[in-house]
Order: C-alpha cells, then structure tokens, then sequence
C-alpha cells in the first residue's frame, strides 16, 4: 500500500486497484485511528479520525483530488507534497 504522503502525524495511503473497490477512495490513520475518504466526494465512508486531522486530511485531498483521481485510474502511484 503506497504512501501517498504524512504530515501532522497523518498518514494518506491508496491501495493497489486489484485489492480494492470502487468508489475511489483512500486511506487516512491519525494515531492507530482509520478511516476511508471517497475521492468523488470527499465524504468519510468507514471509520473516522479526530476532527481536527480529519479537516487537514480533506484540505489536502481536496487540493490534490484530480491527481489523486489520476493514480486511482492508472496505479501511478506517487508521493505527493504536504499541506
């Protein structure tokens, strides 16, 4: 599961497609704390972190939905700049 980028104590990963569902999502942990963010929406599917990182983890994939978007479509996975 590619690192996509950690800042604030935040990790955002995305799973390889062929182990994973649609919609397209990722994955963020803040302190053993998971949750999944549909990449369409930006709306929480499972799980939650604190609200604080929660807030700072949608700034970011907000700011880099079409990139992320981007890697879901076509496995290119890379890491991308913090907030």
């Amino acid at each position: 599961m590619p690192l996509l980028v950690e800042f604030g104590g935040i990790k955002i990963t995305m799973h390889f497609i062929q182990h994973e569902h649609n919609p397209p999502h990722i994955h963020c942990e803040y302190n053993g704390e998971k949750c999944l963010i549909n990449l369409n929406n930006l709306s929480v599917m499972e799980g939650r972190i604190p609200r604080k990182q929660l807030k700072k983890a949608l700034k970011w994939i907000y700011k880099n939905q079409l990139m992320l978007l981007f890697m879901w479509q076509n496995q290119e996975f890379k890491s991308l700049p913090p907030l």
